[in-house]
């Protein structure tokens, strides 16, 4: 029975507020819809005008009627402390309640505007609802200030949308809002919002602009639709106190961002932006904390430069799609890691001079442009940066290039066959991985330095027309090339290693090592093996005189002196082979086959032996006499003659003694040769022994 008095009570009341407000409004004639509502409204009630008049012609409100009830207007009627509540209700005429002031709460939800609506600064000291509500014009609430929340959900704009300079204390939330002017569109530049700004499911078919809106709390625009394909949604110096929502939005057309400020972190992951001409700008955006744009869509061009991003910028498995026009990240900065994990990239790529605070991440992306490829010029990374299995269809540009940690490229393939991968005078703080990678163009390490290891262990380097360039890289580690095929030329010349590790490699192409420094060099696992594969190496190589000096030496530091003449002579050799044939030429090849260039001088004793032993065997003494008669007593010895014969400027008092006899014409003119022998092999076996020959 209670809840039947209840309601008994409220229905008189209502009575006697109605009945009381039509005494004092006096000529004014009020519909049943508004004297109901008047009603309502002083009883602090809702008026539900769908539930109370079925019919829609029943429902309609004058707009002087609604401005005077809700400025408190009509004479003896006093809103209650709950507001004005009103649903369902229809407006035909233009309302304006432009500089009005509104002292409480106004609710007009599921209310249609059939002509424009007016709120040009109008003040709203309480909460405001236009839930469901549809405006058929031009909807204008310009510099309207509003002391708790403003509420538009599912809201429909059939006109223009004018929100320029509003003031929200609390929240702004346009759920599910519809802006369907495709000319005039919806504006919300300089909106200012003390707590949170929702477009969650928002649809706008015309241009939007949020430029110089200031929200304290959070934007959020997870699931909006910008449709306007042609003059798009700007958020240009927009500033967020809290974290900005795009999560899975579609915007149609161009989107600027130019300058926006998120003091937390902005959300686009899934987002889709749609214009390939003009695509979208993130221009000096600054970002307080991480920005996500993870498995995000971009049709178009799209700009990063200059932003800054104080946390973490994630765009794993978003998409750059636009083949022609440039993804450009030139000069932004991420004060920690960049993550750009299987993104793709289906045309060029600019990073020149981004500055990452720590780790650069694009494993297994792909860059497909095979024109223009992309640029990491300049780009400084404090940390690592892994490319590791990642895809480069087009030309690559690390020149100049700055990482702090290791560089990590394994399985990376650069498939560009025309235009070079460059690396020139990149610098690396700790080690850079090459493993397995594939280079099917030309290559450019010129200059490059690694403070640790290089690591190129089975990479292939299939050029076989243009050289992969590794002159005057830097490697204060070990530069590892095991395995590796170097299919075209290789150039090392005035490298500088602590450590060089060839073995296995394979070379098909011409191989220059001009000064090319280094501590430790293996081309095989053993010693042995290792020593004879160098040798081998360097016969390979482009003829350098200090190819073979720096082998000898580092023999020699190893301990192994017989490899050491052998890297000698074989330079010697090589040496040999680029004079033209004529008295040099002879002049080597005889102090090859003689004292192995001054490293081998007892192949000269052996000869000196032969011919003594020779002379032996030829000057026996039955051919012999004296050279005067009064030395017949003389005893003749067949060795010391042919040995005095031999030896220069020493008189063994041999062959001053004894010579052959006159028909021995044969001896007689060997005498003469074996003299000239010992002028020629005596000299240079005492320059070989006594290091005079090098």
């Amino acid at each position: 029975m209670k809840w039947f008095l209840d309601i008994s009570l409220a229905t008189s009341l209502a009575m006697i507020f109605a009945s009381a407000a039509d005494a004092q409004i006096g000529e004014k004639k009020l519909t049943p819809a508004e004297k109901w509502v008047v009603a309502q409204a002083a009883a602090g009630e809702i008026a539900d005008l769908s539930k109370q008049f079925p019919e829609e012609k029943d429902r309609k409100l004058s707009a002087h009627f609604l401005e005077d009830l809700l400025m408190g207007a009509l004479p003896g009627v006093k809103p209650h402390r709950n507001g004005v509540r009103i649903m369902g209700a229809i407006i035909d005429e233009p309302i304006d309640l432009t500089d009005a002031q509104i002292p409480y709460r106004v609710w007009l939800d599921n209310c249609q505007f059939m002509s424009s609506a007016t709120f040009l600064r109008t003040s709203f000291s309480g909460t405001i609802l236009f839930d469901e509500s549809t405006f058929k014009a031009e909807a204008s609430f310009n510099s309207m200030k509003v002391g708790h929340d403003a509420f538009f959900r599912k809201a429909v704009f059939e006109g223009s949308a004018d929100f320029v300079g509003v003031g929200i204390t609390s929240d702004f939330v346009t759920d599910d809002a519809q802006f369907k002017n495709k000319e005039q569109g919806a504006d919300f530049n300089s909106m200012k919002v003390r707590e949170t700004a929702s477009f969650k499911k928002a649809v706008f078919e015309g241009p939007v602009g949020f430029g110089s809106a200031d929200i304290v709390s959070n934007f959020e625009a997870q699931n909006a639709q910008f449709k306007n394909k042609e003059q798009g949604a700007s958020f240009s110096s927009m500033k967020v106190g809290r974290t900005a929502f795009f999560t899975k939005a579609v915007f149609e057309g161009p989107v600027d961002f130019v300058r926006a400020e998120i003091t937390t972190s902005f959300v686009a992951d899934e987002t889709q932006f749609k214009n390939k001409q003009q695509g979208v700008s993130f221009s000096g955006m600054k970002v307080g904390a991480d920005a996500f744009f993870r498995k995000a869509v971009f049709e178009g061009p799209v700009n990063f430069g200059s932003s800054d991003i104080v946390s973490n910028f994630e765009a794993n498995e978003a998409q750059f799609k636009n083949k022609e026009q440039i993804a450009n990240f030139n000069s932004m900065k991420v004060r920690h890691t960049a993550f750009f994990t299987k993104a793709v990239f289906e045309g060029p790529v600019d990073f020149v001079r981004a500055e990452i605070t720590t780790s650069f991440v694009a494993d297994e992306t792909q860059f497909k442009n095979k024109q223009q490829g992309v640029s990491f010029s300049g780009m400084k990374v404090g940390a690592d940066a892994f490319f590791r299995k990642a895809v480069f269809e087009g030309p690559v540009n690390f020149a100049a290039a700055d990482i702090g940690g290791a560089f990590s490229a394994d399985q990376a393939q650069f498939k560009n066959k025309e235009q070079e991968a460059t690396f020139d005078s990149m610098k690396v703080g700790h080690t850079a991985f090459f493993t397995k990678a594939v280079f099917e163009g030309p290559v450019d390490f010129i200059t490059a330095d690694f403070a640790s290891n290089f690591e190129a262990n089975e990479a292939q380097f299939k050029n076989k027309d243009q050289t992969a360039y590794f002159d005057s890289m830097k490697v204060g580690g070990g530069a590892f090339f095991r395995k590796a095929v170097f299919e075209g030329p290789v150039e090392l010349s005035f490298s500088d290693f602590a450590a060089l590790d060839l073995s296995y490699t394979v070379y098909h192409g011409a191989l220059y090592l001009q000064a090319m420094n280094y501590k430790q060099i293996i081309a095989a696992p053993k010693e042995p093996e290792s020593h004879e594969a160098l040798l081998k190496l360097a016969g390979q190589s482009a003829y350098r005189a200090d190819v073979y000096g720096n082998l000898e030496a580092f023999f020699l530091r190893q301990g192994y002196r017989d490899d050491a003449d052998r890297a000698f002579i074989a330079g010697k050799r090589r040496e040999r082979e680029q004079l033209p044939y004529g008295l040099n030429w002879f002049g080597s090849w005889l102090l090859d086959w003689l004292v192995g260039y001054g490293r081998h001088p007892a192949h000269a004793g052996y000869f000196c032996a032969f011919f003594v032993a020779l002379g032996c065997f030829l000057f026996s003494p039955k051919r012999m006499e004296p050279q005067k008669p009064d030395d017949a007593p003389r005893v003749y010895n067949r060795f010391w003659y042919s040995l005095s014969l031999f030896v220069p400027l020493v008189d063994l008092q041999a062959h001053t003694v004894w010579k052959p006899k006159t028909e021995e014409t044969f001896l007689r003119n060997y005498l003469r040769v074996q003299i000239l022998l010992g002028w020629i092999l005596i000299p240079i076996l005492l320059a070989a022994v006594t290091g005079l020959i090098k």
